[in-house]
């Protein structure tokens, strides 16, 4: 039986990126298609730990519903921070 990982701001970019998508039951072949890039592409964000441009970082921390902060840095404020407001958007719409 696996324990619960949290991600700790010592790993890496690819790391979380990995760690991110299984939490979602994405292949990378999955997050690739559906961020539009090709599947070498997102196979070399995770396991090189290159980093990508500003617009796929941007579509990857859409799809987590995360920060680019938090997808780069382990920045956990930011990912508070992102969740908070979400939650807020959500409230308000709502009363509408």
């Amino acid at each position: 039986m696996a324990a619960n990982k949290t991600v700790s701001p010592l790993e890496t970019m690819g790391e979380r990126l990995q760690q991110l998508r299984k939490a979602i039951g994405l292949t990378q072949a999955d997050l690739a298609k559906k961020i539009s890039i090709s599947h070498t592409q997102m196979a070399r964000y995770e396991i090189k730990n290159i980093y990508p441009p500003a617009d796929v970082l941007k579509a990857l921390a859409e799809v987590f519903g995360t920060s680019i902060d938090y997808l780069v840095m382990g920045d956990h404020e930011s990912k508070a921070q992102a969740s908070i407001n979400d939650a807020e958007l959500i409230n308000q719409y709502k009363k509408m």
